[in-house]
């Protein structure tokens, strides 16, 4: 197994790799990083098994974000999510957004 603290920005993005399974979790707010790894799984031919995004602050959800406005990751890449939002569970994120509340926005985009 192989554990990966990949630089992300001011927040966290760690991906899990063993046996062609990989485990994605959070995404930081730098994503530099996170795509070349994730590139080097989609040249291999392997799959994400699990995206986790702990929590919707910037610093963990833009890189995932970011990978997922890329269209070649799109189809049957990224196979489960898990995305601890309970505001986004509970339908109450606010619809309108204040400048001041970019991760709900974020978290809303998501």
């Amino acid at each position: 197994m192989e554990i990966k603290f990949l630089k992300a920005g001011s927040g966290d993005s760690i991906l899990i790799q063993e046996g062609g399974h990989n485990i994605l979790i959070d995404g930081g707010n730098d994503c530099k990083y996170l795509l070349q790894q994730v590139e080097k799984i989609y040249i291999k031919r392997e799959k994400i098994d699990l995206l986790i995004v702990t929590h919707h602050d910037d610093d963990h959800i833009k890189g995932i974000i970011d990978l997922l406005s890329l269209e070649k990751y799109h189809q049957n890449f990224i196979l489960k999510v898990i995305f601890n939002s309970p505001r986004k569970y509970l339908g109450i994120l606010p619809k309108a957004y204040d400048s001041r509340l970019l991760s709900y926005k974020q978290a809303y985009e998501l």
